[in-house]
C-alpha cells in the first residue's frame, strides 16, 4: 500500500472543467486515460450577478440570465435546485 504522503502528491483538486483543459493540453491519449475524477465536486460555490436598479435595460438582463438559469435546471445539483426552491419561497 502506498504512503499517505505518495498518495496526495498524485492527487490534484480543479473544477471538472478546468481539469479536463489541462489533462487535454498536458498528457498524450494513453496518459488521459489513467487518470479519474470524482463525480461530486469538492466544493459548490454560489455566485452572484448584481445590477444597478437605476441603469436602464437592467431589468431585461436580469430576466434574461433567470430564463437561461430556469431553461437549464437540469444542469445544476441537487443540493443547488433545493437551495433556489428555498430562496423562491421567500422571495414568492
Amino acid at each position: 500500500m502506498a504512503s499517505q504522503s505518495s498518495v496526495w502528491s498524485k492527487l490534484g483538486v480543479l473544477s471538472h472543467d478546468n481539469g479536463v483543459a489541462l489533462i487535454k493540453r498536458q498528457l498524450n491519449k494513453q496518459q488521459q486515460q489513467l487518470i479519474g475524477y470524482h463525480p461530486r465536486p469538492v466544493v459548490n460555490s454560489a455566485y452572484h450577478i448584481i445590477f444597478s436598479r437605476q441603469m436602464v435595460g437592467n431589468e431585461h438582463l436580469v430576466n434574461q440570465i433567470n430564463d437561461q438559469i430556469k431553461a437549464n435546471q437540469h444542469l445544476f445539483s441537487a443540493d443547488l435546485q433545493k437551495i433556489q426552491r428555498q430562496w423562491k419561497r421567500c422571495t414568492d
